[in-house]
């Protein structure tokens, strides 16, 4: 019951969309959330592209039977039903590398 009521346990169902690379099928696009479900969605990928994804298997020793994460995406269900209702929407962390002051 101290779970449920402690708003510093609580959080927001967290969803994430994910590009994976499978040897001999290429691209794919695997989401949770909004609509629903999880699905599996093949991703067209220009030859230069699919090159340097290659490079980064061999670079990382990962055999062919291994699936490799390219892309992570998370956000909340509240981030993912606004992108849907309106498209133009997107939540987009840019800070990173900003801030040019010292803090120490």
């Amino acid at each position: 019951m101290f779970i449920y009521n402690n708003p510093l346990v609580y959080r927001k169902e967290i969803d994430y969309f994910c590009v994976v690379h499978e040897t001999g099928r290429g691209l794919f696009a695997q989401s949770k959330g909004r609509p629903s479900g999880s699905k599996n969605i093949s991703l067209p990928c220009p030859t230069s592209t699919m090159d340097k994804i290659i490079e980064l298997r061999k670079d990382f020793g990962l055999n062919n039977e291994t699936k490799m994460l390219v892309m992570l995406s998370l956000s909340t269900s509240d981030m993912n039903r606004y992108v849907a209702m309106y498209p133009e929407v997107w939540f987009v962390d840019c800070t990173a590398g900003t801030c040019i002051r010292n803090v120490y």
